[in-house]
């Protein structure tokens, strides 16, 4: 019985760690991603301030990232044309251009 406690309680732990650890590389790496931060500035900005206590509290951790970064994806098309506009996803002028103009008319 112990044991089998021990085991469950040891599980659990292992998965908060891990979950925790790839969270935490997550966050790096967009801290990282100027791309990523004009896509999605929601969810980066709920993973830049949240704290190593939150990736332990998991359930309630993923439902403000998800929330976040639905409304990022609601938002997309706005974020990707500044994204565009500021030269940051294509570096050369014609493809930009090109580009901007494929977003607007695929966007109403």
């Amino acid at each position: 019985m112990f044991a089998q406690g021990l085991a469950i309680f040891l599980a659990e732990r292992a998965k908060e760690e891990l979950a925790a650890a790839f969270f935490r590389e997550f966050q790096a790496k967009l801290q990282q991603n100027i791309i990523a931060q004009k896509l999605f500035p929601s969810t980066v900005a709920t993973l830049k301030f949240v704290g190593d206590d939150e990736f332990y509290r998991l359930s309630q951790f993923i439902t403000s990232l998800r929330e976040n970064f639905r409304a990022d994806l609601g938002v997309m098309p706005a974020n990707l044309e500044s994204a565009l506009r500021d030269g940051d996803l294509i570096k050369k002028p014609e493809a930009n251009i090109l580009a901007t103009d494929a977003l607007h008319l695929t966007n109403p």
